[in-house]
């Protein structure tokens, strides 16, 4: 929480100075979980797995070999999960409302 990324916001009081020095009161915040479709098939998950977010960067400085090798094993690893249909996973974020 805190460092740049996707995770920035993880805790709900990181935004909320943010909210305020743009000149936001009454904020309120609630979580807000739903499923996320990586892909329809894991093929398709996988390819977006590694191609987006902490994957993708650590990927980036691989060689060719690599990358293809983690993309077998992503993919491998969501057929075994989903078998061959859409790869769903867990996802959170906050909502937040306010008044300015």
């Amino acid at each position: 929480p805190g460092a740049l990324g996707p995770f920035r916001f993880a805790e709900p009081n990181t935004a909320v100075p943010i909210l305020e020095a743009a000149g936001f009161r009454a904020i309120d915040c609630e979580p807000l979980n739903r499923a996320m479709c990586l892909g329809d098939t894991p093929e398709a998950a996988a390819s977006f797995a590694t191609t987006r977010g902490p994957i993708a960067r650590l990927l980036r400085e691989c060689d060719g070999a690599v990358q293809e090798a983690a993309l077998k094993s992503i993919t491998d690893l969501f057929a075994d999960q989903f078998g061959g249909g859409p790869v769903s996973l867990g996802a959170a974020c906050w909502l937040f409302s306010a008044r300015t």
